[in-house]
């Protein structure tokens, strides 16, 4: 009975995770040196609102912010990230600063 329980508990986490749509993101932030800050949003479900139970006539997504932050990293140069698990959404790059006095090159895409 438990193991029932327990799979059925790690079923309903798998289809609750697949539910998830990232709709803004990765994006990254405060670059330093040796440190960055990788975040994203994703669309959880919606929220309904209407004049009567069975008249919920206006949705609005359901967002959350999700964020990791890395440490120690290699100062001036490129670092790659996935933060999705392989989907192809949730990868990208940035460049950390290089160290103070180097000479330093500026990239626009």
């Amino acid at each position: 009975m438990k193991l029932k329980s327990l799979l059925l508990g790690f079923a309903l986490c798998l289809t609750a995770v697949a539910q998830d749509k990232v709709v803004g993101g990765p994006y990254v932030v405060n670059v330093t040196g040796r440190s960055a800050t990788i975040g994203w949003i994703v669309e959880t479900g919606q929220a309904k609102v209407g004049a009567a139970p069975d008249k919920l006539d206006r949705a609005a997504p359901i967002l959350r912010s999700e964020k990791v932050s890395f440490t120690g990293l290699p100062v001036g140069e490129i670092v790659h990230y996935d933060v999705l698990n392989g989907r192809p959404e949730g990868k990208g790059f940035f460049r950390t600063p290089p160290a103070a006095g180097a000479e330093a090159t500026f990239e626009a895409l």
